[in-house]
């Protein structure tokens, strides 16, 4: 609107309209803020035609600074709702229902780029997106009809994905990891959508595998374990699928509370942790396989936990930067002091992190 109430001229909003798509492409290009590009998209029809010619690749990039969220569960009724909590404004930032979920025949083994997934006692998996509601089942990763047969003493423990099915309905994989009740490795199982069965590994080249973690790097699954996967002739591990390749941690890490996660440089970085004070990074060196310790993560946070890990810059995401959010507390990498988050709702507990999809509409 112009002065006194009045229209602004239409060759004002020519001019608008007028900006060469290129130019458009590269304004949008150094928007770091999610929100600044949908404002973006308000301006006229041509900068929104822009805008949602760019609107795949800024979902697929702007989990850079979409700060992830805390799953809290009840603590005693387990008919409650589910809570997202955000642990940087300190407060419930959205509330769900599970559907079709009792805790005594599902049990919640996955959360991977925004979608929950339980597993079942008939090796059924159900994928979950608590922000758009959306519902995925897989295809039984074991036949083993309505009542499973004593011989198999193992439950899936642990679903990754390769990326978000919302963005990549034909092309995303699936990791599930069995253990037994000990914890000890005893199969996996990849899935490609679009396959109509799982591919099993062999039990005698996985049983008894020491797998740390999983993440998905690069075009395949990449497992970390304590065995010498090169030198263990025993293990021929990286002859059980193409998408999976193993590797063995470091010597300096020597216990089990270790996380591969993803830097938003694309450098995978292996966390190992003792305590607040015994944290060391290392990254991936230039021979695939070997580990260089690093001192700081510069401005990157890392979000850690054993279902998923995930990074965010703090350079526009509101977080602490150079440090390390666990479920309960945040460490500050210079100085390793922990400050433990806001109290968290009554009668509520953390069970993992879960990436907000960003399903925004322009």
């Amino acid at each position: 609107m112009g002065k006194n109430g009045t229209k602004r001229p239409k060759k004002f909003l020519h001019g608008w309209g007028s900006f060469p798509s290129e130019l458009l492409d590269s304004i949008l290009e150094r928007l770091t803020s999610i929100f600044d590009y949908i404002q973006f998209s308000f301006v006229c029809k041509h900068w929104r035609r822009v805008a949602l010619n760019q609107k795949e690749q800024r979902l697929k990039s702007c989990h850079k600074q979409l700060i992830p969220l805390l799953l809290l569960i009840p603590t005693k009724n387990s008919n409650q709702r589910r809570v997202l909590y955000s642990v940087t404004q300190g407060k419930v930032v959205r509330s769900f229902n599970v559907p079709n979920h009792h805790d005594d025949d599902k049990w919640l083994c996955g959360s991977s780029h925004g979608w929950l997934a339980y597993a079942d006692g008939n090796f059924l998996v159900t994928l979950v997106n608590p922000f758009t509601r959306g519902t995925i089942r897989l295809p039984q990763v074991m036949e083993v009809g309505k009542y499973r047969p004593k011989c198999y003493s193992f439950d899936i423990s642990k679903v990754v994905l390769s990326a978000n099915p919302c963005l990549f309905p034909k092309d995303y994989e699936v990791l599930v990891i069995f253990e037994d009740d000990d914890g000890v490795i005893k199969e996996l199982a990849h899935f490609k959508s679009g396959d109509n069965a799982w591919t099993r590994s062999d039990n005698q080249m996985i049983d008894g595998l020491d797998i740390l973690d999983v993440i998905y790097y690069k075009g395949r699954f990449v497992a970390l374990t304590s065995l010498d996967t090169d030198s263990d002739p025993g293990h021929d591990v990286n002859k059980f699928h193409p998408s999976i390749k193993f590797l063995s941690h470091p010597e300096e890490a020597c216990n089990k509370s270790t996380y591969l996660v993803k830097s938003t440089w694309e450098d995978l970085l292996l966390v190992n942790i003792n305590n607040s004070s015994s944290i060391k990074i290392f990254k991936q060196g230039s021979s695939y396989g070997e580990w260089v310790e690093i001192e700081s993560i510069g401005t990157d946070t890392l979000f850690l936990d054993n279902m998923q890990s995930m990074c965010v810059s703090a350079s526009y995401s509101g977080c602490h930067p150079n440090s390390i959010y666990f479920m309960e507390c945040v460490v500050n990498l210079n100085t390793r002091k922990e400050t433990r988050h806001d109290e968290l709702p009554e009668r509520t507990r953390p069970i993992t992190w879960i990436a907000p999809t960003a399903a925004f509409s322009i």
